[in-house]
């Protein structure tokens, strides 16, 4: 059965704060005899039986939901608990039915699981792993530095014997044209 949700519902849907959204979506699929799996299957559009982020921002725009990016993050981390970088079934279903029990939690920053941090795209990473990948960012990040200058002192070298070049063509045609003016005297 598709997911329904009326013009009320949506209406109520987009004036809840992210924080309370869990909340909402557990009342709105109560209020209308639905599952958490009708849930699930709509936000799931390539059917590879998980939710990614881009489907959860793509169906709570198609609800009507504006969040920025920092909420859609909120949002995904409370219901992805296991930092997985996918939501599946059993999360969502775990995630509606804490929110149906009490009042919405006040997200902060999340904090890093033991042991983990979280990257720019929200995913949570070893500290181990997080490290070693800054290591190599850094890493990559100087070569790339001293392969542009290498680049940059190739393409000024040949800028100068262009220029040396031009210069010498310039002057052997100036002494062309002054020889062939001399032998038409």
């Amino acid at each position: 059965m598709p997911l329904m949700v009326t013009s009320r519902q949506r209406r109520t849907l987009r004036e809840a704060e992210p924080p309370s959204l869990p909340a909402a979506l557990a009342a709105t699929l109560a209020a209308n005899h639905a599952r958490v799996l009708d849930l699930f299957r709509a936000l799931d559009r390539n059917e590879d039986g998980l939710v990614s982020r881009g489907e959860l921002r793509s169906k709570l725009m198609g609800l009507g939901l504006q969040v920025s990016p920092h909420e859609l993050n909120e949002l995904f981390y409370a219901l992805d608990p296991d930092g997985s970088g996918a939501i599946d079934y059993e999360e969502l279903r775990r995630a509606l039915l804490e929110a149906g029990r009490g009042p919405p939690k006040r997200w902060a920053s999340p904090p890093p699981r033991s042991g983990a941090v979280r990257s720019s795209a929200g995913v949570a990473l070893p500290v181990a792993v997080a490290e070693e990948l800054r290591s190599q960012v850094a890493e990559v990040q100087s070569q790339v530095r001293e392969l542009l200058h290498a680049v940059h002192a190739q393409l000024r070298s040949l800028h100068d014997q262009n220029q040396a070049g031009l210069r010498a063509a310039a002057e052997a045609a100036a002494a062309a044209a002054t020889a062939e003016a001399r032998e038409r005297e």
